[in-house]
């Protein structure tokens, strides 16, 4: 059985590229602030507590603005108040 060299060669780059390379994650600034402190952070922003159409609750959280890329679009955060 002959392999072929390119294959072992898309492989071993695949590998070096996808596991291999260290990903870098920063630490959130605003993970695990309670809404007062994020409200004062200016890179952060409060998303009230809502339930998602599956019926799942999700807690209110501080997260990252973010870039500014999508913002101004029509498609939201997702973000949706809680229903009572």
């Amino acid at each position: 059985m002959r392999i072929n060299p390119r294959l072992v060669l898309s492989i071993a780059t695949a590998t070096l590229v996808l596991g291999a390379a260290p990903t870098i994650h920063a630490a959130s600034a605003c993970k695990g602030l309670d809404k007062g402190a994020c409200e004062r952070k200016g890179e952060c922003h409060w998303v009230d507590p809502y339930t998602r159409k599956d019926g799942v609750k999700v807690s209110g959280h501080c997260r990252t603005s973010g870039s500014g890329k999508n913002q101004g679009t029509s498609s939201g955060s997702g973000a949706r108040p809680a229903s009572s």
